[in-house]
């Protein structure tokens, strides 16, 4: 098992919306280099941006990256999965993606993986995918501050 360094991750739960709402997620560190977990929902396109900020108990990221590192293989497998059939043009499909570095044969490599609903997954993907979600919804702690951003 290789060890990986999280640099960040993000989630968007998939939603039906055609008023350009938006709804997701952020891990990353901060300018201290504390890791944070920023929440942004919009329920429509003319609207702001509500930003909530929480903190990520310490531990808690070391522990999703030794089941990434320990899942990686599978992981960057599903973004190679073949597109499905589905699509909904009201409607908004969750997506992840990853950013970490790895060493591989001594050199330093950042590896970028991103995966989204409409695909084919087997069962045994759909269990890792919602594994690895839970992990990562399980991340924020205590709020840090919430407040109001104008969508860019």
């Amino acid at each position: 098992m290789k060890e990986i360094r999280l640099r960040k991750m993000s989630y968007s739960p998939g939603y039906s919306d055609m008023l350009g709402g938006y709804h997701g997620s952020l891990l990353k560190k901060n300018e201290n280099g504390d890791w944070i977990f920023v929440s942004t929902d919009r329920e429509q396109h003319n609207l702001p941006d509500n930003v909530t900020v929480y903190e990520v108990p310490a531990g808690a990221v070391a522990e999703l990256e030794a089941f990434i590192a320990s899942s990686r293989r599978r992981i960057t497998a599903l973004s190679r999965r073949p597109k499905s059939d589905l699509f909904a043009t009201d409607y908004s499909p969750w997506s992840c993606s990853l950013e970490y570095d790895t060493v591989s044969f001594g050199k330093p490599r950042r590896e970028e993986v991103g995966f989204s609903e409409f695909r084919r997954y087997s069962g045994k993907d759909r269990a890792l995918i919602r594994e690895l979600i839970q992990k990562y919804k399980d991340l924020p702690g205590r709020m840090i501050s919430a407040g109001t951003e104008e969508p860019d």
